[in-house]
């Protein structure tokens, strides 16, 4: 899978991610070809992987989709 520009605007339904931290590691993880997210118990490590995916997931299906009703003239 093709990892995203650093200066991309991640797309998401509402990304959660509020605690700067999280964000970090998560918008890492989202540009680097590879990164490590480590913590202690309770730091939300699952919590930033699950986003992650859910951002990837929702970029390759409903994004694309979107913007072709968008350019469609049969819009409804």
């Amino acid at each position: 899978m093709r990892r995203l520009e650093t200066d991309y605007r991640f797309i998401t339904k509402d990304d959660g991610v509020t605690i700067p931290v999280q964000y970090d590691a998560f918008k890492l993880a989202l540009t680097k070809e590879f990164a490590i997210i480590q913590g202690p118990p309770g730091t939300g490590k699952t919590y930033v992987g699950l986003k992650i995916v859910e951002t990837l997931l929702y970029n390759l299906y409903e994004v694309p989709h979107r913007e072709k009703l968008q350019s469609s003239k049969y819009q409804l």
